[in-house]
């Protein structure tokens, strides 16, 4: 029986012009440095786990899902207030706050939003803010 070595399938990155620069990088590389490149793939701790693993490990998961969960919360009260046809003085001025403090809440990377806010913004569109552990 002849001795097969063994396949990885992975999944390349590709960008928008639908380009897959590492493929095509790999590709150039002579066989035996591709099969080093390969090896060296089977050798990572990582080979197999999710993204939150490796987040989880480097002590950065919390951190993330908080950006994540407030990019999502500024989308939708953007989108919100678009349909409303609210601008930021106006919902500023519904909220009783300032500007910058919408500015604040609108701000994607900006995870110090009181949940006060976040209920008076949720009050102004009309909206219920519901909060769950999960």
């Amino acid at each position: 029986m002849q001795h097969r070595d063994p396949v990885l399938r992975v999944i390349f990155y590709k960008s928008e012009s639908g380009g897959e620069p590492v493929r095509e990088w790999l590709k150039k590389l002579r066989k035996e440095d591709r099969k080093a490149v390969g090896e060296d793939i089977m050798k990572s701790k990582h080979l197999g786990s999710n993204f939150d693993d490796f987040l989880r490990e480097q002590n950065m998961l919390t951190g993330a899902e908080a950006v994540a969960a407030k990019r999502l919360l500024s989308f939708q009260i953007e989108k919100e207030m678009g349909k409303k046809k609210l601008t930021k003085v106006e919902m500023a001025t519904r909220m009783r706050t300032s500007r910058t403090s919408v500015d604040r809440l609108l701000d994607p990377e900006n995870i110090s939003v009181t949940l006060n806010t976040l209920e008076k913004a949720a009050l102004v569109l009309g909206k219920k803010l519901s909060i769950k552990l999960t």
